[in-house]
């Protein structure tokens, strides 16, 4: 599955907090822990992040990099408890329910996962990652015509990424559905046309000739 948390947490909106100066000094600790972690001390990038996130409980940024960080470091434990809190703070933020899915599917529980994908899909339907991983769990569970599915609606939504389509290329290819396979590698083409992994598909295709 490919990662989701560099980008989704660029996209995270924090709620109200109680005061401006406990916001910012939250804004603070966390700023100081991003800076943390991006160096490599992942150590000191936990308890800034843990120290924001306490002091502002509804401040979901902190809570999501937490994780991250958490993760990072191979204490899974910890970071399922950070994507739950967030959950708690904002019922309604998808990103936590994809990612808290993933750390299941990277240890092959792939029913807790689809558990939390499948919660993530209840609250926003049209969330691109939560269909992509969707297609993603299918794949690793062996049920390619429902991963093609999935990745198709995966990329109606997000029209820039080949990655969907990339996954269908290589189902259709190996299910032995020549022509659907070049239809998907040319579409992934038309997005990233300078991607190596574009290429390859095209190759393996047939579609290049």
């Amino acid at each position: 599955m490919r990662p989701i948390l560099p980008a989704l947490a660029l996209a995270l909106v924090a709620t109200a907090c109680a005061s401006p100066s406990a916001e910012q000094h939250a804004l603070e600790l966390m700023r100081d822990g991003i800076r943390a972690g991006r160096d490599g001390d992942l150590d000191r990038a936990a308890e800034l992040l843990g120290q924001a996130a306490d002091e502002q409980p509804d401040f979901v940024d902190p809570l999501m990099f937490l994780a991250n960080v958490h993760e990072r470091r191979g204490d899974t434990a910890a970071a399922r408890a950070a994507y739950l809190r967030a959950l708690q703070a904002d019922p309604t933020l998808t990103a936590a329910g994809v990612a808290l899915a993933l750390t299941y599917a990277q240890e092959g529980d792939f029913d807790g996962a689809r558990t939390w994908l499948e919660h993530a899909l209840d609250t926003d339907p049209g969330f691109e990652p939560t269909l992509f991983n969707l297609g993603a769990l299918a794949e690793r569970s062996g049920n390619a015509r429902d991963a093609v599915a999935w990745y198709r609606l995966a990329a109606a939504l997000d029209q820039r990424s080949p990655a969907a389509l990339l996954r269908i290329a290589a189902l259709e290819l190996a299910s032995g559905d020549r022509g659907a396979a070049q239809a998907a590698a040319r579409a992934a083409a038309t997005r990233a046309p300078d991607a190596p992994a574009v290429a390859a598909a095209l190759r393996a295709t047939g579609a290049a000739d």
